[in-house]
């Protein structure tokens, strides 16, 4: 069966009332069992969905469903125009906002398309599959552009965007705040304004076009905004434009309608189903996703990623308080007087009326009587209430992606962990423990560094735990030493939440696991496995901060030694080893690949630990494969003085996650990057690394000559770099880390290098799990 090609082909709907006991429940019935009649008469294969079609079921309202599949522009051009003489409403829509400032809507005409990709697109992904029917049974407006800078500081009165400019779409806005948006724009304006479905994001994106883009088989920069050192199916690479472009640079599609592909991400309404597809395979009228999830729907691809991202098909979800400078939306506007389309909106019971015939021009706001009532709750406006104030959202401070996965974040109230967490103890000084304050070092140094500590502790550089059942964790020593913690004003892809840099004392040596904790090994304690991505070898994810922190409790009482999540400090200061750069190699994102997996290399999924090259302490996967929760709650700057064994507030909603992740750009890969999840939530690029204390005496082997008591300040030289340059060491102890003063500067005839520092130990071995680091 040959696909239809595209003529103008119509059904023409009429009102008809259902009976007053037709419930919409049993419109759902009689409307599923005629796509099922209607699948059975043409069938479901990529070539041969769209084919001749029985009449639709009648609905309110005069305008048509187009069956032909794919069209021409110009097809397009023709259906948006008789869907407005038929609404009798115009194609192009004016809002105005106020102030010179206003958006404009395009119709979008109803009619059929298939959905999804067909497996043998490039890059086709498993959640475009399978490739099926959809039928939209009522024309709606759309946003030409993505919502921008001025208008969204017109409605909201505040901009959020990164790459300020008014022309400019908005970003940084969490799904939550693009809600909002709509909602405090419909009370205004009494119009139902909404972010669009999913699948009428896709056939407004397509207008008519089958191939991955509304442009072709391929793309180029020109059309489209996006990371053009990257190409598409062999197709010519362009310009990589680092940031937003204003709206309207690019041409728009068949349907008016500009930056569909690229630029910023779009939110839309539906919570992400990864077989909805399956489930609507035969036919879906007015598909609107499932009913609730933790990953809203993000579609059209945007400035910093590859082509690939963009194309039509492509899906993407995050969770809805989630943001970034990559993420905005557009709108949908329901026209007034046509009604509700099935789960696009809201289900009518009984079909709008339409009123008199409007004369051609702009559309009067509903009436509220003869509504199909409000909108759902979820993201889609309601109707305008007696008093039209709504609340809209603030975004939250610091963007950062990560992606990356949750549900609605709860009023920001201090949230307490529903276990005992394994707080760190109180950090001071023991006897034999070096404190390096040289920094940055190379990779000798740092091997240098975890030798000596481990002969002046009497301990090994590696520390294995026994989990039982064949299973292991190995941890490599990470020396005490000091440290600029965040990221310079100028490093490429900083957040506001890297700063401002500080100093960071690390005052004792501690354990951390080499990689990152595997299913086997948490399956092997915890008796289970929640990963997505099931392998032995690969890190567990979908686990809680709360679940990773039992783990780490677990493996305490077993073993009698304190195993943790590492503090933020401690998981910064591993990972840099030694590295002032962007990651723990350097700044070149060429290299990333060597050290880690992410969203250009992971293929979509996470991979085995230890394939990837190890920094300079010995640790893999500190970059990339999954984020990794820390112990601290999260907080959304640094404080400006500097740090001994900082374990961050004591209270808070969110708790940090670092390092990157299989889905995760490589600005979101960087030693410095700090990202926040609610510590309750589950998400498939989210695990966890741990940490042990040093304790001296644990080892095999016996310490090298420990020095027993601090010898005199200043000894002579006992350290050389490779280069054999001598190096002054200051024996001085060090005071408790809540005072301790700025290190004074050597000597002015002692060369510049680093301190080693030893101090008697204050502390008890541990402390009460409600005590922080520092109080």
């Amino acid at each position: 069966m040959g696909r239809s090609t595209g003529k103008n082909r119509s059904v023409n709907i009429t009102p008809a009332p259902p009976p007053a006991m037709f419930s919409a429940k049993a419109a759902g019935w009689v409307a599923l069992c005629l796509a099922g009649w209607l699948f059975a008469l043409g069938g479901c294969s990529w070539k041969g969905l769209v084919q001749q079609r029985k009449e639709m079921p009648p609905s309110a309202g005069a305008w048509k469903i187009y069956e032909g599949w794919p069209f021409a522009a110009r097809e397009a051009a023709n259906r948006q125009q008789q869907t407005a003489q038929a609404l009798n409403v115009p194609k192009d829509y004016i809002l105005d906002l106020g102030g010179g400032t206003s958006i404009r809507f395009v119709l979008i005409p109803a009619g059929r398309f298939v959905m999804g990709s067909p497996d043998d697109e490039a890059e086709h992904q498993l959640r475009e599959s399978p490739a099926h029917e959809v039928v939209l049974t009522r024309p709606y407006y759309m946003s030409a552009f993505e919502v921008t800078q001025e208008q969204y500081k017109a409605v909201c009165g505040h901009n959020p965007a990164e790459f300020k400019d008014p022309a400019r779409p908005v970003e940084g806005v969490t799904w939550s705040d693009a809600a909002g948006f709509c909602e405090k724009l419909s009370a205004r304006t009494g119009l139902k304004i909404a972010l669009p479905a999913e699948a009428q994001w896709e056939f407004a994106c397509r207008a008519g076009a089958e191939t991955p883009f509304n442009t072709g088989r391929n793309i180029t920069t020109d059309q489209a905004n996006y990371d053009g050192n990257y190409s598409y199916a062999k197709g010519p690479k362009g310009e990589f434009r680092d940031s937003t472009t204003q709206a309207g640079v690019f041409a728009p599609n068949a349907f008016g309608l500009c930056d569909m592909h690229g630029n910023v991400w779009e939110w839309c309404r539906d919570w992400l189903d990864d077989n909805e597809y399956h489930v609507g395979a035969t036919m879906a009228i007015d598909p609107a996703g499932a009913p609730q999830g933790e990953n809203k729907v993000l579609r059209g691809g945007c400035w910093y990623l590859n082509p690939g991202f963009a194309r039509s098909a492509y899906r993407n979800s995050l969770p809805p308080a989630m943001f970034n400078n990559q993420i905005g939306f557009r709108l949908v506007m329901e026209i007034p007087g046509v009604g509700s389309a099935q789960g696009n909106f809201d289900i009518q019971t009984k079909p709008a009326d339409k009123g008199p015939a409007q004369p051609q021009g702009q559309p009067q706001p509903p009436s509220t009587q003869g509504s199909a009532g409000p909108f759902p709750s979820d993201g889609v406006a309601q109707n305008p209430p007696s008093d039209p104030s709504p609340r809209v959202p603030q975004p939250d401070p610091d963007p950062i992606r990560p992606p990356p996965k949750q549900p609605d974040p709860p009023v920001r109230q201090p949230v307490p962990p529903p276990v005992r967490p394994v707080s760190p103890p109180v950090a001071q000084p023991k006897n034999s423990e070096l404190v390096f304050t040289d920094w940055p070092f190379d990779k000798d140094q740092a091997a240098q560094r975890q030798s000596r500590t481990a002969q002046a502790l009497g301990v090994e550089p590696q520390l294995e735990l026994d989990l039982g059942g064949g299973a292991s964790i190995k941890l490599s020593l990470i020396p005490a030493g000091r440290f600029t913690m965040g990221s310079p004003d100028n490093e490429k892809g900083r957040r506001n939440a890297e700063g401002p840099q500080h100093q960071v004392t690390i005052a004792r040596p501690f354990y951390m696991g080499i990689c990152e904790i595997t299913q086997k090994q948490y399956q092997a304690v915890a008796g289970e496995n929640p990963s997505g991505h099931k392998n032995p070898d690969n890190p567990v994810e979908k686990v809680t901060w709360t679940n990773a922190t039992a783990f780490c409790l677990k493996r305490s009482e077993k073993t009698g030694r304190m195993v943790r999540l590492p503090t933020e400090a401690q998981w910064e200061y591993a990972c840099r080893a030694g590295a002032a750069g962007r990651f723990c190699y350097g700044d070149k994102d060429s290299s990333l690949s060597d050290y880690c997996w992410y969203l250009a290399s992971a293929g979509h999924q996470t991979h085995p630990v230890a394939q990837k090259a190890a920094n300079a302490f010995g640790l893999q996967d500190m970059h990339g494969n999954v984020w990794e929760w820390c112990s601290d709650w999260y907080t959304e700057t640094y404080p400006t003085e500097d740090a001994a064994d900082p374990a961050g507030p004591q209270t808070g909603t969110w708790r940090v996650v670092r390092g990157g992740a299989w889905d995760a750009a490589p600005q979101d890969c960087r030693s410095a990057v700090r990202s926040k999840f609610l510590p309750d939530k589950q998400e498939e690029s989210y695990g966890f690394r741990i940490v042990v204390e040093a304790e001296k005496g644990k080892a095999v082997a016996p310490p090298v000559n420990p020095p027993i008591n601090p010898p005199p300040v200043n000894p002579p030289p006992v350290a050389t770099r490779p280069d054999d340059t001598k190096l002054n060491i200051d024996w001085t102890p060090l005071p408790p880390p809540q005072s301790r003063p700025a290190p004074p500067p050597p000597p002015p005839d002692v060369p510049k290098g680093f301190l080693e520092l030893l101090a008697p130990s204050t502390a008890p071995a541990s402390q009460p799990d409600t005590q922080k680091a520092g109080q």
